[in-house]
């Protein structure tokens, strides 16, 4: 979990962003690697498919600036994480 928040950073510093989504982000992703009683199989599954979603708009606007160091950053998150 901190290999991926520490490339969400990492993004953040590339792209300047400065943003609720990608604060939203590192909080679903936080979420996701819990171990907690309160979640069961139905939350982790919407709690994963947000995490998609927000990664989808960044990957939009990484290929609308044409970001490429970016989309880089956003594929070894994608590839770190294992969402359903």
């Amino acid at each position: 979990m901190k290999s991926i928040l520490g490339k969400i950073e990492e993004y953040q510093e590339i792209t300047g962003l400065e943003c609720d989504n990608l604060d939203r982000l590192k909080l679903h992703v936080k979420c996701f690697h819990i171990k907690s009683k309160y979640l069961n199989e139905q939350d982790k599954l919407l709690i994963s498919k947000d995490i998609c979603r927000m990664l989808k708009s960044e990957f939009i606007f990484c290929e609308l600036t044409t970001n490429y160091d970016a989309i880089d950053i956003l594929t070894e998150i994608k590839s770190k994480l294992s969402l359903v």
